[in-house]
């Protein structure tokens, strides 16, 4: 049999299928459609008009490629691209520049330009994010960051079945006891990291909230410093008295209070009166600007400054051999204000 009677026979076959059934039908430009008489669209070589399987053998089978025909977008519960006999997990195409991925009819991955929206549990070796600092500028401090932190609540709490049936998705939210934060609560705090989408739930993006917690924790590490500095100081300044000054002198427990609350102090120079050498203990807040301690005589002129560069506790030595026998004043100024004034004897 030659090739033009080869060509005529299928032809003739094809010509015979089209008129009887219309099971399948070739246009002049040689393009084919299943399942009717019209051919497919100019961009298009096939055109199933129904649905498909794709089996590896004829007959049905438990599980095979299943492509649903449809004129309309398509939703969660019969998606485009399926499985025989699993026909509700697959792909499916709910409106323009969206595509959706379902698993027994509940929408598990929600596709569109720059956003992906996962429904259920997500495991992941690791998650990278960008955070280069050539990608960023009006790169400051976080500011007040603690007070922040403690406007916030962390709270424990369930999913509301039913209001998931609310949305667009209706998709299943995790169920048992979680443990995270309220949206709403923490957009009158920190709204740079909520977000509303189109439905009007909010959602947080629990990772940006590291910065603010590293700098909460900065700040709360800068207070306990400061408390051990003064409870240092209070230690230091009751060894003094238990080593030469009157125990029934009260001074030392309202000093105490006054550097637990933060100010700077000075004390009595130990010890007193002196012939070689004393020394002169301070507290000097270490949010300070500037400090130093004035040697004056008893009319008032100053003798000698000694500036302050290391703040929080702190000792001057005043050596005997650089004054003249007599007693002076020395005072401490913190911030240009004066704290306190005390006297010193020096003797021969």
């Amino acid at each position: 049999m030659n090739t033009k009677k080869i060509c005529s026979s299928i032809f003739i076959i094809l010509a015979i299928t089209s008129i009887a059934k219309a099971q399948l039908y070739v246009d002049s430009r040689g393009a084919a459609t299943v399942g009717s008489v019209v051919g497919p669209p100019i961009q298009a070589t096939l055109q199933v008009v129904g649905s498909a399987i794709f089996p590896t053998i004829t007959g049905l089978s438990n599980s095979c490629a299943y492509i649903r025909g449809g004129n309309g977008y398509s939703n969660r519960l019969i998606p485009d691209y399926t499985f025989w006999y699993n026909d509700q997990c697959g792909i499916y195409h709910p409106a323009q520049d969206n595509i959706g991925f379902t698993v027994q009819g509940n929408e598990i991955v929600n596709l569109s330009p720059g956003v992906m929206f996962v429904y259920g549990w997500t495991f992941t070796r690791s998650l990278w994010i960008y955070s280069d600092s050539g990608l960023k500028e009006n790169v400051k401090t976080i500011p007040g960051a603690l007070s922040k932190v403690l406007k916030l609540r962390g709270v424990t709490f369930t999913y509301n079945d039913q209001k998931t049936e609310d949305t667009n998705t209706k998709s299943p939210l995790p169920s048992g006891l979680q443990m995270g934060l309220i949206a709403q609560e923490v957009e009158r705090v920190v709204p740079e990291v909520v977000h509303t989408d189109k439905g009007g739930l909010k959602a947080i993006e629990y990772q940006n909230l590291v910065g603010l917690l590293i700098e909460a924790i900065k700040q709360e590490d800068k207070k306990v410093s400061d408390l051990q500095n003064r409870l240092d100081s209070c230690c230091n300044l009751n060894q003094s008295e238990t080593q030469g000054q009157n125990p029934n002198n009260t001074n030392g427990v309202n000093n105490n209070q006054s550097m637990l609350s933060g100010q700077a102090l000075l004390y009595q120079n130990v010890p007193n009166p002196f012939n070689q050498q004393t020394s002169i203990q301070y507290f000097i807040p270490t949010d300070a600007t500037s400090a130093s301690i004035l040697i004056l005589n008893m009319e008032g002129v100053l003798i000698k400054t000694n500036a302050i560069n290391s703040f929080g506790n702190g000792t001057l030595t005043i050596n005997g051999g650089d004054l003249k026998p007599g007693m002076y004043l020395y005072t401490l100024i913190v911030n240009n204000q004066e704290v306190g004034t005390k006297k010193m004897i020096l003797t021969n």
